[in-house]
């Protein structure tokens, strides 16, 4: 498979960096979605790591929403449609995390968590249903290759009701 996505990522691709987004050319060149229609959710309590995770998406072509609570993130998988969900430290309640993550796994999208806390919240976080666990300070570059390869292996899912 790494030769396909090879021969058909070409210099077009090669973003402001040098890097290829290769995942998300090949995706798109397969006649996938293009990344302006990809629309991604970034939940975090912190105001600045959601400015952040926006802001370098959105660099990289992404729509974003954002939701500073696992409630707001809820609310807004009920009214959009979504490719990814990327979730950071959600800890307040009701709807921390983790309970976002369970109550999402068979209907929504793939689930990428960025976490600062250890290892027992990354096992957590997978055995909850979230299919992509990383550190919360990734390089940017890794975050968005991770995102890309999550979205081109996932169809859009409708809102869930």
């Amino acid at each position: 498979m790494r030769k396909e996505i090879n021969i058909l990522a070409t210099n077009e691709d090669v973003d402001d960096f040098g890097s290829r987004n290769i995942a998300a050319a090949a995706l798109a060149k397969r006649g996938g979605r293009m990344r302006g229609q990809i629309k991604i959710l970034i939940a975090d309590e912190n105001p600045a790591t959601l400015d952040f995770l926006s802001r370098l998406l959105e660099d990289r072509g992404f729509e974003t929403c954002t939701a500073d609570s696992g409630e707001k993130a809820r609310e807004l998988l009920v009214q959009h449609h979504f490719s990814a969900i990327l979730l950071g430290d959600l800890m307040q309640p009701p709807i921390d995390g983790l309970d976002l993550i369970r109550r999402l796994r068979f209907r929504a999208p793939s689930i990428v968590v960025a976490t600062s806390y250890g290892a027992d919240y990354v096992l957590l976080a997978k055995m909850a249903g979230a299919q992509t666990v990383l550190r919360k300070f990734v390089d940017p570059a890794y975050l968005v290759t991770t995102v890309e390869q999550v979205i081109s292996r996932q169809p859009i899912f409708p809102a869930i009701s």
